[in-house]
């Protein structure tokens, strides 16, 4: 079985969980990314990559290789977040709808129900008129002071609160998962109405 993890800047990466594609050794190794098969091998000494026939040289030091593969999710670095400007005074985590001119206000009821789609989570608070940052579906959202169930999933409320609590009125609308009591992915489903 093969998965594939697009990045920001467009590179695909295969991942075939039925193959070892990864083993360590003392051996100076090369990279080849290209269309065929990908086999890499990291060592505690050199590490050299191709990569569309220019090579690029790492060096790994020899204690303490960790690798982090986040299947499903990508972590974007917050001058990447997607940014509209607020159509109203926006509050910090809170879905956002964008209207007629693109701007985002807070998902309330009302304007989920007129078909204005939920399309994020705002990162910040912005004034009226002023840039917004917006998590989007497969962004992750950290902030020290939450404390979420792992184990229920995050819904939308009334003007775009985050709940744990299952919504009974107007529509039930899931927009992300925890990953740990301080930290959640954004996954929008589509919203069910009541």
């Amino acid at each position: 079985m093969a998965d594939y993890i697009v990045l920001v800047d467009g590179l695909r990466i295969l991942l075939d969980n039925s193959t070892n594609i990864l083993s360590i050794n003392s051996n100076v190794t090369r990279v080849n990314v290209n269309n065929e098969d990908l086999h890499m091998k990291l060592t505690d000494g050199d590490i050299t990559a191709n990569i569309n026939t220019n090579e690029l040289g790492l060096i790994v030091p020899n204690d303490n290789i960790n690798i982090e593969l986040r299947c499903g999710s990508t972590l974007i670095p917050k001058e990447e977040l997607m940014q509209k400007i607020a159509g109203a005074n926006i509050g910090n985590f809170r879905c956002v709808v964008a209207n007629s001119s693109g701007h985002i206000l807070h998902a309330d009821s009302a304007l989920v129900l007129a078909g204005k789609d939920i399309i994020g989570v705002s990162a910040m608070s912005s004034a009226i008129g002023g840039l917004c940052d917006i998590a989007i579906t497969n962004d992750e959202i950290i902030e020290p002071s939450w404390n979420w169930d792992t184990n229920r999933s995050i819904y939308a409320t009334e003007y775009g609160h985050l709940t744990q609590v299952i919504p009974t009125e107007n529509y039930l609308q899931m927009i992300a998962i925890p990953l740990s009591p301080t930290s959640i992915r954004i996954r929008i489903e589509p919203p069910i109405f009541i």
